[in-house]
């Protein structure tokens, strides 16, 4: 809770960018075109954010935002994936 605002800013840009990764290189690596993979990564990533928010103490919008990044993320990260990877003219 002491620390400046923009190291929590910084932690959430850390999180987002994990989620994103993590997403991102699971669906490339196993080749995945359904959202199970994403969903899933992303469901875990969220049950570990809320047991971090309940854990450790952090001011109440880091909470928030931790939280409600992590699906959203995870969808963007399959999104970005299907976008790289699909090829636009065979569809």
């Amino acid at each position: 809770m002491s620390l400046p605002a923009r190291a929590f800013c910084a932690l959430l840009v850390s999180h987002v960018l994990g989620v994103f990764l993590g997403v991102f290189t699971a669906c490339y690596t196993a080749k995945m075109r359904r959202y199970i993979l994403a969903i899933f990564i992303g469901a875990v990533l969220f049950s570990s954010s809320v047991i971090n928010a309940i854990e450790i103490q952090h001011p109440l919008w880091y909470s928030i935002l931790d939280i409600a990044l992590v699906i959203p993320t995870a969808q963007f990260a399959h999104k970005v994936y299907l976008t790289i990877v699909t090829d636009p003219l065979n569809t």
